[in-house]
């Protein structure tokens, strides 16, 4: 229990820990999600447009504000073809629901991880292999991996839109 407790911390936290091994550019990233209106997602689904994923959870208020920045992104780029999807991880449909919800301003994609608070089966783990949140990726338009932003932070935002402006760049 009390490990359990140490590592939610820290990755409430993003504190480094050993088992973080994000996938590095150029790696195809594939997974299967659920959308807020019950339907099965798969990351293959965003092949053609370059995308911020946003991997966050309604249990960490520091995720939860990250999407802020996530909707700058979408506003600075999103007529330029970005597309942005925000990935709850370690979380229930209903929590993200809601927060969807009383959070009208946030206009992107809610997906959601049907692992629930299973965290070893999660999206989180075993596809990007991070505990740390909130974690954003930057995908080209064959879903592959540009830049990773493990433990995302404010002062990371000018490194982040670098990573989009390369995503949106033709060919």
């Amino acid at each position: 229990m009390t490990a359990y407790v140490a590592l939610g911390f820290m990755a409430v936290l993003g504190l480094p820990q050993a088992q973080d091994r994000p996938p590095p550019p150029g790696t195809e990233i594939r997974f299967q999600a659920q959308a807020l209106d019950g339907k099965v997602v798969r990351s293959d689904s965003l092949k053609g447009r370059p995308t911020l994923l946003a991997l966050w959870g309604t249990w960490s208020p520091q995720s939860a504000r990250s999407l802020e920045v996530v909707r700058g992104m979408q506003e600075k780029f999103g007529k330029r073809g970005l597309q942005v999807v925000a990935l709850a991880c370690w979380d229930t449909e209903a929590s993200v629901s809601a927060f969807k919800r009383e959070n009208p301003k946030l206009k992107f994609e809610f997906w959601w991880d049907p692992a629930a608070r299973d965290t070893s089966a999660s999206i989180a783990v075993k596809t990007f292999k991070t505990r740390r949140f909130p974690t954003f990726y930057v995908l080209d338009r064959n879903v592959r991996v540009v830049q990773g932003f493990v433990g995302f932070k404010p002062k990371d935002t000018a490194s982040l839109e670098a990573a989009i402006e390369g995503a949106l760049r033709p060919g």
